[in-house]
């Protein structure tokens, strides 16, 4: 048990779908409601800003300084005083210093009781190594030890990580970290409780009083069910919504009653994995439709950030919802007309689908997503902006570009760099270079990020130069080139001129998924001017090539209003 004199870390390990993070949401909402929780971090691998560990002490600044001025005020000067603290680049060690430890200590005497902080599933984390991970867990250690610091316990869940396995055996031993096995605690009655209370709410909303009398199911199918189920809610839940979102809520149940009992021959089971749900589901359509179902499952779980059903399928070019209109029972698949994102229900499914020795026929390599995502994104980029280097169609309003066409501004250099890329998006690469750059540049200009949109070109440039020697890639390396050579040609121009600045375009402003709720507490403080970003590196960091002389840069059109 932990008490609250025991200052330590609380440790909860667990399997996928294990029920670790609803202990740890329902967790931090108490916490929250009896003002004894400080910060949060729930980590996602299908959250492109929760699924870095970088982004840990910048999340949880910002909701400490939320917490009381006097943090705040910590946390805005310390900005001020150096900028760089927002950047991914920084020391951890600073940043946790000046962002989390500081103001937490000028809180010792405003807080009563000292508080908490929950870190969900840090297994998620795309950089997740040990090399990340253990400057995180023992700075929480540092927190806690502290006496000047008002937090007593910080709770962790992950899935057993042998990474940190000598680690947390030396905290262990000192007795700061309390390790608590999820499997340990027996799930079976109220994974029964559950099914009880769901299966009343399907009869109560599908109306099935006329087919079926009460109580329905019967208790011995109740009981059967959770037996086979073995304690595990995301089998429970998955069960759950196949049942509710089937024509016939009774046959389904009585079919999945089977599958569980053995009867189903098309199904291998290993009886409470939610493998056997999943492959069930996969499965649930013509056998034709089967691979781009799974495909695009695929696709839609590698997204950088989540998106509506509508703007997949406008980023797509394709009608994807009669691909995966199936998978509703493991995937929250809104309405065309809903503004809800479309989202897979547990990560587990992440896992099956990618290990080919789980998933088997059903397997689909995050590579192959990531190759198809870029082309989508380029495809989506070439049919948008228009217009060549000579007769720029500028996007003067950003109200214009909807979000399937930002995504892709956004983020085809996230998927270029994580596929394997096939022809096709080689040839891509080569037409957005050659023929779109330039719009790229200037309708980024328009919203605002053409520090960004220059920063996606640069490093780019690192991703193509490691791909193996194929047709145009020098040619794609030059063009891009040529981008950053006239930018740092037009920062010097400026910085020449009288009263100039080498600050770039002043237009482009800050606008990190990392730092944006941090900078929402500077911005409070500096009436809404934030700090200008860092001055992109040299130009130097990019070989040198004997490209033309670029005279008179500031005509050309992305630098022409500015």
């Amino acid at each position: 048990m932990v008490t609250e004199e025991d200052n330590r870390i609380v440790w909860l390990f667990g399997e996928s779908g294990s029920g670790k993070s609803s202990v740890a949401y329902t967790l931090a909402k108490q916490l929250s409601a009896q003002d004894k929780l400080a910060a949060t971090f729930f980590f996602s691998r299908t959250h492109a800003d929760r699924s870095d560990t970088s982004l840990v002490f910048l999340t949880l600044a910002y909701q400490i300084g939320l917490l009381h001025p006097r943090a705040k005020d910590i946390i805005a000067k310390a900005i001020n005083n150096d900028p760089e603290l927002l950047s991914s680049a920084k020391c951890r060690s600073d940043q946790f210093e000046h962002l989390v430890k500081a103001p937490l200590k000028s809180l010792r005497l405003v807080w009563e009781t000292p508080r908490k902080i929950v870190l969900d599933a840090i297994d998620e984390g795309v950089t997740s190594d040990r090399a990340s991970l253990e400057p995180l867990i023992l700075a929480m250690n540092d927190l806690i030890h502290d006496p000047s610091i008002p937090i007593s316990h910080v709770l962790v869940t992950s899935r057993p990580s042998p990474l940190l396995d000598t680690l947390l055996r030396r905290l262990t031993a000192e007795g700061s970290v309390q390790s608590l096995n999820i499997q340990h605690f027996d799930s079976h009655h109220d994974v029964e409780l559950f099914l009880r209370h769901s299966f009343d709410e399907i009869y109560d909303m599908r109306d099935i009083s006329f087919l079926h009398e009460k109580p329905w199911p019967s208790s011995r199918v109740i009981s059967s069910l959770s037996c086979r189920i073995k304690g595990r809610f995301i089998v429970a839940a998955t069960v759950v919504r196949l049942i509710s979102k089937s024509e016939s809520p009774g046959d389904c149940l009585d079919l999945i009653s089977k599958m569980y009992d053995g009867n189903v021959d098309t199904v291998d089971l290993d009886l409470g994995d939610i493998d056997s749900i999943y492959r069930y589901v996969l499965s649930s359509c013509e056998e034709h439709n089967q691979r781009s179902g799974v495909e695009h499952l695929s696709d839609i779980m590698v997204l950088a950030k989540p998106l509506t059903l509508p703007d997949i399928c406008a980023l797509s070019g394709v009608d994807i919802s009669k691909h995966i209109v199936h998978l509703s029972a493991i995937v929250v698949l809104p309405p065309m007309y809903s503004l809800m994102t479309v989202q897979v229900y547990h990560s587990s499914l992440q896992d099956y689908l990618w290990d080919k020795s789980r998933s088997g026929d059903f397997h689909v390599s995050p590579l192959s997503s990531h190759d198809r995502l870029a082309g989508w994104c380029f495809q989506l980029i070439k049919r948008k902006l228009k217009g060549d280097e000579t007769k720029v169609q500028a996007v003067e309003d950003a109200k214009q570009i909807k979000t399937p066409l930002r995504y892709a501004m956004s983020y085809w250099c996230y998927h270029l760099q994580r596929s394997e890329p096939s022809r096709r998006v080689r040839a891509l690469t080569h037409d957005f270079v050659k023929n779109r750059a330039v719009l790229f540049l200037e309708t980024a200009a328009a919203l605002g990020q053409f520090a960004e949109a220059m920063y996606c070109l640069i490093h780019a440039w690192f991703v193509i130069s490691r791909w193996k020697p194929f047709l145009n890639q020098d040619e794609i390396l030059a063009g891009l080139e040529v981008h950053w050579r006239a930018y740092n040609h037009y920062l010097a121009e400026r910085s020449r001129a009288p009263g100039g600045s080498s600050k770039g375009p002043t237009r482009a402003r800050s606008g990190s998924t990392g730092t944006k709720h941090v900078s929402a507490v500077v911005e409070l403080e500096t009436g809404g001017q934030t700090a200008a970003h860092s001055q992109p590196p040299s130009a130097g960091i990019m070989p040198t090539a004997d490209l033309t002389m670029l005279p008179e840069v500031s005509s050309w059109p992305y630098f022409r209003s500015f």
